[in-house]
Order: C-alpha cells, then structure tokens, then sequence
C-alpha cells in the first residue's frame, strides 16, 4: 500500500467516525457501542439483541419496567448509556438514580459524570454536554438552558429523600436486597 492510499483510507475513515458520530445522536442503538466502553477493558461495548429490544420498549413506554437476570448489562445500558443519550438529546432534563445504597447508585452517577468530563466520543456526538454548576459525587449538573433548581442527575439510596421536587426520569436499579424481599 502507497502513502495515498493510506491517506485516503485515513480520511474516509476519519469520515465515517463522523458520520456514525451524527446518527448515534439519533440513535440509541448507534450511540452504546460508540460512546460506551466496558469498564475493566475499555473495548467498545457490543450490543446483544435484546439490549436494542430494551432500548425500542423505553422509546415507547415512558413509564417501564424492566426485569432481568444478574450481569445482563442493565446498568450500563439504561442506567449510564440512555441517561447520556437523553441527556446529551435535552439537557433539561432531571434524572434520579436509585439504588439499595448511596454508594452504589453514586457509582452510576460517577460513571455518568466520567463520561461528560472525559470521553472523546461522547462529546462528538453531544459537544455541548458539558459539567454545568453543580458538580459533586451524588448529584450534579449539566450545561442547560432551564434555570431548574433540580439537579440533572442524582444518585440515592433506597430509603433517602430526594433534592427537589421535579424528576423526569427515575432509574430504580438493583434495589432487591435480602431486607426488602
């Protein structure tokens, strides 16, 4: 292979990292295995079927309940990935994370917060979701024009009281704990 055909390789790859880039702000199913990474290798996640299957039910139900077995990925696919998703589509928006504890579901917000700082892809498909005001470990804000008192994402602990009174999304993950069953 030639110097010029290594270039227009690099450019047309270059381009279609663009072009993936726009669809995946229009696509959920584009977006996860763009932005999202696994957190021990950090390789691009690929998506099983019925990942896409849970990402076409939360685009038609607003109201969903979702049940499944240890380790299927839920977390990662609705807790962190459409939070982004959502997040980078409308800002305005307020999301609350649930968990068993504090410190799990702070976790998540952590991961989503990492995501806004740091990551290259994330801000190709969404360069205006950026940290706003707020910025500590269970709750912070994004760059948004509402002038909402509320935060943009909060994790808390099953029994805790939340910041506020508006929420738009509630992502209720792993709560069942030998206590509450």
């Amino acid at each position: 292979m030639n110097k010029d055909d290594l270039q227009d390789m690099m450019r047309a790859a270059r381009k279609a990292r663009k072009a993936r880039a726009v669809l995946a702000r229009h696509d959920i199913n584009t977006f996860i295995p763009f932005v999202m990474r696994d957190e021990e290798t950090a390789i691009p996640i690929t998506q099983a079927p019925y990942h896409a299957e849970w990402q076409t039910l939360c685009n038609k139900h607003p109201r969903l309940v979702l049940w499944s077995h240890v380790e299927a990925g839920k977390t990662q696919q609705l807790g962190i990935g459409r939070t982004l998703w959502e997040l980078g589509r409308n800002p305005n928006l307020r999301f609350v994370i649930v968990g068993a504890t504090a410190g799990q579901s702070g976790k998540i917000a952590e991961t989503i917060a990492r995501y806004i700082k740091k990551s290259e892809e994330l801000h190709m498909v969404f360069p205006d979701l950026k940290p706003g005001s707020i910025w500590s470990r269970s709750y912070f804000t994004v760059e948004r024009d509402s002038t909402a008192k509320d935060p943009s994402v909060q994790a808390i602990g099953l029994h805790a009281a939340i910041l506020g009174a508006r929420i738009d999304r509630l992502i209720i993950d792993d709560c069942l704990t030998y206590e509450t069953c």
